[in-house]
């Protein structure tokens, strides 16, 4: 993980438990570390500094060494040290995430690979996997690849039939994994087109807006026979493909081909007149439309199509030699011509220079399909079938033309049985096939058929199969219902709360993942409103994904403060009333204009308003007194107060506009006076409140002593204040306590600073 994409995942607050009450901010704590991270995370530059990302890591460690059950931060952890290059480090904090978080399928998932692809040997790794597979916390995902992992090293040992157990165990726990089922099925020796289907349609659940997928299943329907169904497939993925605002050429052109297939010939001779009647018509289009002439027995007009499809794939002829308008230009490649002469030998029966132009491509590069495929049809139809059986072979397993063409050379060649066998390979549906029934008729020999029991055990998967969760894509708040339900706004500078609920509101079960239809992330964007209605660019990101298959009737929640960043900084200012309106989208994609809308699954919850009164301002004598002699948790609340108002004047100031209450003179002397309390988590609390506010003669005068406190955690905000405050001016003073402190979280920090400092990459 890159660094940037580190800062990314910290900016997402991943994986939040959801909370039945509000997290405690007593300074004792650590949530409110998390929440001063999670803050300066979101005001950091698009691309952060190493030293940020310390940073970072430094008040994260902080939380959990006050508090060491808090999930959220060790996740985090993780994220930036991966981010920084320190793996081990990282693993531990993964390690103590998915202790505390059990039902984090995506982070268990992760984890168990880890531990598992860190083992060195076939042995070792077998250990682990059967260490974890002895617990009863893994969740199912993670079993499933546990299972997978057992079945591959025994497979490799020729232990067949116990890795077929596992490999079904593996299915069992997590039929989602594809992995797992591709894996199953090759054991059992399972191939061919209903095996196929069932991959298909298991990745279809996974991911019901995949139009490759959804058309791959249509494509194995049709070549068992089923065209009926087939149309249905194709059909949902045309109307898929149009919603997501996608070309639907290819689709159509793969429509009109199953058309062809099907008998309804007609019907595609009108679909292909649409298409090319457009300008710049695709080839294949006219090739199909030859297709269909063919099969209408209208020749003259097939090969007019295939006429067109000619002359838009033949490359412009170029001068060998310069003219006298111009320089001399390079011939025209060999490979180049090869699709124009792919419709020469097999649509317009033209053979004059083709055989060498597609033997000088084949020998300057016989890897591309295409260049085999149509060398090996030159030699075809020049007479030489023993010369293409070769050039074929490599190539039939995977292409319908190189299978069609071994088999036509081995017939040709004498080898009837060779090429009846080889036709079986050939999938009953396509241009291919159509032209092997055509072959097949002159010659007088029957084409191999779907067996009757591929044909019901393909109506079976289908049957089994609902095609409702198609309509995911189409209409998601069909399946799904986002609710995001403000807390009452806080006082200022406190964070504001809120739930979000994401709630699968369908029969049917939905795969989450960066794979699937639906990634549930949120993204949360703010208008203000204080009174000027001003959007202030913050966007935050936050991740519901913990669960991988969103079960019916289920809901996974969050509860979290949702104004991190420019947000609370416009609700600091205490002598205003501002009413802000929270923007919720359900898997956030980014259009090309930088815009964001929701992805294929995704949707928009209704807008969460809420309005924060302006506060009465206390009296400048009250403040001093209860900064001298209040409690803890009153001090603790003190300095964030006192740090808002000072904020608030400096707005006021700018807009001159004096408000009322205590002078700035007070206030400086009331966060002074906390600053040095002799509580450290009140000095501590103080000091990160201070970073909010300029940063007076006064105030650095009060910090300074607590760069040397006793406290581990009060110097380590006091070398951050004063590093975002002095920047370059404190270098000498970090480079000391990097190497002095007795901390190794304050070294840390100040080491980190004072490299950035040195390297002059960050500033003040």
């Amino acid at each position: 993980m890159t660094l940037i994409a580190a800062m990314a995942a910290v900016t997402v607050a991943l994986c939040v438990p959801s909370y039945a009450a509000k997290p405690s901010l007593a300074p004792s704590g650590g949530y409110w570390l998390l929440d001063l991270a999670w803050n300066q995370a979101a005001t950091l530059a698009q691309v952060p500094s190493r030293a940020d990302a310390t940073e970072l890591v430094c008040l994260l460690q902080a939380a959990t060494r006050l508090d060491p059950r808090l999930a959220e931060a060790w996740r985090q952890q993780y994220d930036l040290l991966a981010g920084l290059g320190r793996q081990p480090e990282a693993w531990q904090a993964l390690a103590k995430y998915v202790e505390l978080s059990p039902d984090d399928e995506p982070a268990w998932l992760a984890f168990v690979a880890q531990q598992v692809t860190a083992a060195q040997t076939a042995e070792q790794r077998l250990t682990v996997c059967q260490r974890f597979l002895a617990r009863k916390d893994v969740p199912g995902p993670a079993v499933s690849f546990l299972h997978r992992t057992i079945a591959e090293l025994l497979a490799n040992r020729l232990q067949t039939e116990q890795a077929l157990q596992h490999a079904q165990q593996a299915v069992r726990a997590f039929p989602y994994d594809l992995a797992a089922q591709r894996f199953l099925m090759d054991l059992r020796g399972q191939r061919g087109p209903v095996a196929d289907l069932h991959l298909a349609l298991w990745a279809t659940r996974r991911n019901p807006s995949d139009i490759g997928t959804i058309t791959q299943v249509a494509w194995l329907v049709d070549s068992l026979g089923l065209h009926e169904d087939a149309e249905a497939w194709y059909t949902a993925a045309q109307e898929i493909a149009g919603k997501l605002g996608m070309d639907t050429t290819a689709l159509s052109l793969r429509m009109a081909d199953h058309w062809l297939d099907a008998g309804r010939t007609e019907q595609a001779i009108s679909r292909l007149r649409v298409l090319t009647g457009r300008p710049n018509a695709p080839a294949d289009a006219w090739l199909l439309l030859a297709d269909a002439y063919q099969l209408m027995d209208k020749p003259e007009d097939a090969k007019e199509a295939a006429t067109r499809a000619f002359e838009g794939l033949a490359p412009a002829s170029a001068p060998t030699s310069a003219a006298a308008t111009g320089p001399a230009t390079q011939p025209v490649p060999a490979s180049n011509r090869t699709p124009a002469n792919w419709v020469s030998l097999l649509y317009l029966g033209r053979t004059d220079d083709v055989l060498n132009e597609t033997r000088a491509a084949f020998e300057a590069n016989p890897d591309p399909i295409g260049v085999r495929r149509t060398f090996g049809w030159a030699l075809l139809k020049a007479g030489a079938p023993e010369q293409a059986i070769p050039i074929f072979a490599p190539a039939a397993e995977i292409d319908p033309w190189c299978s069609l063409g071994l088999a036509e050379a081995q017939f040709a060649h004498n080898d009837k049985a060779a090429a009846m066998k080889t036709l079986q390979r050939l999938s009953p549906n396509g241009a291919a096939w159509r032209q092997a029934k055509r072959w097949a008729k002159q010659i007088g020999i029957e084409l191999p058929t779907p067996e009757p029991n591929q044909v019901r055990n393909a109506k079976m998967l289908l049957a089994g199969f609902s095609r409702n969760i198609l309509r995911l894509p189409l209409q998601p708040n069909e399946f799904l219902q986002l609710k995001v339900t403000l807390d009452p706004p806080p006082s200022p500078g406190e964070p504001w709360f809120a739930r979000i609920e994401l709630t699968n509101i369908s029969p049917q079960p939905i795969y989450c993942g960066p794979d699937g239809a639906l990634m549930p992330n949120v993204l949360i964007s703010a208008m203000v409103y204080d009174p000027a209605a001003r959007d202030l660019g913050q966007r935050l990101l936050i991740s519901l994904y913990r669960q991988m298959v969103l079960e019916p009737k289920k809901t996974v929640s969050l509860y979290r403060p949702i104004d991190d960043g420019r947000v609370r900084q416009a609700l600091r200012n205490p002598y205003r009333d501002v009413t802000v309106t929270f923007t919720t989208i359900l898997d956030p994609v980014r259009t090309a204009t930088g815009a964001w809308q929701p992805g294929p699954a995704g949707l928009v919850a209704e807008p969460a308003t809420g309005d924060r009164q302006a506060s009465v301002p206390a009296k400048a004598g009250d403040l001093l007194a209860l900064a001298r002699n209040g409690s803890q948790v009153e001090k603790v609340n003190l300095a964030r107060q006192v740090a808002c108002m000072l904020a608030g004047q400096q707005e006021q100031t700018a807009a001159q506009s004096q408000p009322a209450g205590p002078s700035a003179e007070a206030l400086n002397q009331a966060m002074a006076l906390l600053l040095q309390d002799s509580d450290a988590p009140v000095a501590a609390c103080a000091l990160a409140q201070a970073d909010y506010v300029p940063f007076t003669s006064e105030l650095a005068g009060a910090t300074a002593p607590q760069v040397g406190d006793n406290a581990w955690l009060t110097r380590l905000l006091a070398i951050r204040l004063f590093a975002h405050k002095q920047g370059e001016k404190f270098t000498r003073v970090l480079g000391g306590m990097s190497t002095s402190d007795p901390d190794p979280l304050v070294r840390e920090m100040a080491g980190a600073y004072h490299a950035a400092f040195q390297a002059g990459q960050k500033s003040q």
